[in-house]
């Protein structure tokens, strides 16, 4: 039961070629000047917070209205606006149907085609 659970944790815990791969980016990340970790970290937090969209209820990143805004999230039970992003509850289509983000000329639903 649990011991055979904790033996398969330790196991991958200590795997050497794991430990080896870590060794080795702690290292390198080491040798960084002060300057060149700032940017990993101002680079890290663009990718991590400003570029994705995300799930205004569990914070799960997407990446991009797959055609209709109104959306509906992979990890939650959310329905969310990718205009505003605004949690609409359980359906969003009467939100984004009408959404002020909408840009001018926009169709309410599709933003493919106002692009094209």
């Amino acid at each position: 039961g649990r011991a055979r659970v904790f033996a398969a944790e330790t196991r991958e815990e200590v795997n050497p070629e794991a430990q080896t791969r870590l060794a080795a980016e702690l290292h390198r990340l080491a040798s960084f000047e002060a300057e060149q970790r700032k940017v990993l970290a101002a680079r890290k937090h663009i990718e991590d917070e400003i570029l994705p969209c995300k799930c205004p209820r569990c914070l799960s990143p997407y990446l991009d209205a797959p055609g209709c805004t109104a959306m509906q999230c992979g990890n939650c039970p959310c329905h969310f606006c990718a205009w505003c992003g605004v949690d609409c509850g359980g359906d969003a289509l009467p939100h984004v149907s009408s959404c002020l983000c909408k840009p001018a000329g926009a169709d309410a639903l599709f933003p493919k085609k106002w692009e094209d």
